[in-house]
C-alpha cells in the first residue's frame, strides 16, 4: 500500500479534546465520534517544540504501519475570568501542593478564552492533533467546561453528548463532595496522582 493510499483512506484531521479527571487516573477523549476512530496517543512534552517533534514521529510511525493515530498532549490548566485571578488561583495552588506535580508537562494560566486560543494554535500549527485537559482545581474544571468547550467550536470541535451529560450529572454531586471547610470554590486544588 503506498502512502498516497494511506492518507487518502485516514479520516481526516480534526481537533481531539480529552479531560484528564485529576487524581482518578482517568481520562475521556470528550471528541464526538465520527466513523472510524484513530487510535489516541497521549504524550507529556517540556514545551511545544518537543511535543511537536514527539507528535511528528509518532504520525510517521502510524503511517509506517499503515494504521492511524490522533495524538494529546497533555496540558494542566488553571483558569478564571481573569488572568490576575488565574495567576493567583495558581500560586495558592503550588504553594498548597509544593510546586508543579508534572514539571515537564505542558501548563497554562490565564483566561478560558485564551485557553480556548492556545489549543486551536495546538491543533493548527501541527504541535498536536489536540490536548488532554487537567484542570488544577474545581472552578478551572468549571470554567473549562462552561466557557472553553463552547468556545472550541470555532475550529470545528463538538463534543459527544453522551460526555456533555456525564459532566453535568457530576458537577452538583463534585462540589457535595468538598468539606465544608474547603467550600471556597475558587481556592480548592484538585488531587494529584504522583
Amino acid at each position: 500500500m503506498s502512502s498516497n493510499t494511506i492518507e487518502h483512506n485516514r479520516p481526516s484531521r480534526r481537533l481531539r479534546i480529552a479531560l484528564d479527571f485529576v487524581g482518578s487516573e482517568r481520562w475521556v477523549d470528550l471528541s464526538a465520534p465520527r466513523g472510524v476512530e484513530p487510535d489516541v496517543v497521549r504524550i507529556t512534552a517540556a514545551d511545544l517544540r518537543a511535543a511537536q517533534r514527539t507528535t511528528a514521529s509518532i504520525h510517521t510511525d502510524a503511517q509506517r504501519n499503515c494504521t492511524d493515530v490522533a495524538v494529546v498532549v497533555d496540558l494542566e490548566v488553571m483558569i478564571a475570568d481573569d488572568a490576575r485571578t488565574a495567576v493567583d488561583q495558581m500560586n495558592r495552588h503550588d504553594a498548597l501542593t509544593g510546586g508543579p506535580t508534572h514539571p515537564d508537562s505542558l501548563r497554562y494560566i490565564g483566561t478560558p478564552r485564551g485557553l480556548a486560543g492556545l489549543i486551536g494554535d495546538v491543533f493548527t500549527t501541527g504541535v498536536a492533533d489536540g490536548v488532554t485537559v487537567q484542570p488544577l482545581s474545581l472552578a478551572a474544571f468549571d470554567e473549562f467546561v462552561d466557557s472553553t468547550l463552547p468556545a472550541l467550536a470555532r475550529f470545528g470541535f463538538t463534543v459527544d453528548e453522551g460526555w456533555l451529560a456525564f459532566l453535568a450529572f457530576c458537577r452538583p454531586r463534585r462540589h457535595e463532595a468538598v468539606a465544608p471547610s474547603a467550600r471556597r470554590h475558587d481556592d480548592i486544588p484538585a488531587a494529584r496522582t504522583a
